[in-house]
């Protein structure tokens, strides 16, 4: 339809430039040819490890997006490298790694700028082990009968509501859940949805050792 429209390109490691094209529609015409530039993108890398022992942690996904992570994941050293990055300021985040608290940054990212085609070194995140604690329970109907299944949502927010935890699972066949990984706090709020149905929000919960 006639309108503008922002086209972008993707690719490993090239970027294209970001430009809106206005379309207009005559008949049944193709719309004028356009030609779109690409160039090298940035590189982010550095290393995901352990503050107390300085061992790398593996699997943990980095990203420019705190909700959709790419597909590149530490190395068993802890090691990272994000390609592919435009040269303007971004923000890099992690996602959660099993055991360890999140950097206090989590839900801003760290925000890096790098220029065309370079590669900017040793952005790296010591994190500190923690002690976690879980929400179990199930998900039943209106008739008592479990809900397979449904995602269960905790959300957790500080009294700041700027830095907030979350965790999710999917029912199992007989309702159950579990909420894991979760740090010592007060104020969860628990929410469960399937398909055709939705819960009330339980809480606050506070969760102690």
């Amino acid at each position: 339809g006639a309108n503008e429209y922002q086209v972008e390109v993707s690719h490993e490691i090239l970027v294209s430039e970001r430009r809106r094209y206005p379309i207009t529609v005559s008949g049944n015409k193709t719309a004028p040819e356009i030609l779109i530039k690409m160039v090298p993108g940035g590189a982010v890398e550095g290393r995901v490890y352990d503050a107390l022992t300085n061992k790398g942690i593996p699997g943990v996904k980095i990203g420019l997006n705190r909700k959709k992570f790419s597909d590149t994941t530490t190395d068993i050293n802890g090691h990272y490298r994000v390609v592919g990055i435009r040269s303007r300021g971004q923000s890099l985040f992690l996602s959660h790694s099993k055991g360890y608290i999140d950097p206090s940054n989590l839900d801003n990212g760290t925000s890096v700028t790098i220029a065309q085609g370079a590669t900017l070194s040793s952005v790296d995140f010591p994190l500190q082990p923690g002690v976690f604690v879980a929400i179990a329970g199930k998900v039943i109907d209106e008739s008592g009968n479990p809900v397979a299944g449904a995602e269960v949502n905790t959300i957790c927010y500080d009294n700041t509501l700027t830095h907030y935890q979350s965790s999710e699972d999917t029912t199992k066949s007989d309702g159950s859940f579990i909420l894991a990984e979760l740090q010592v706090d007060n104020g969860f709020f628990v929410t469960a949805e399937s398909t055709s149905l939705l819960s009330e929000e339980i809480g606050p919960l506070a969760l102690t050792e």
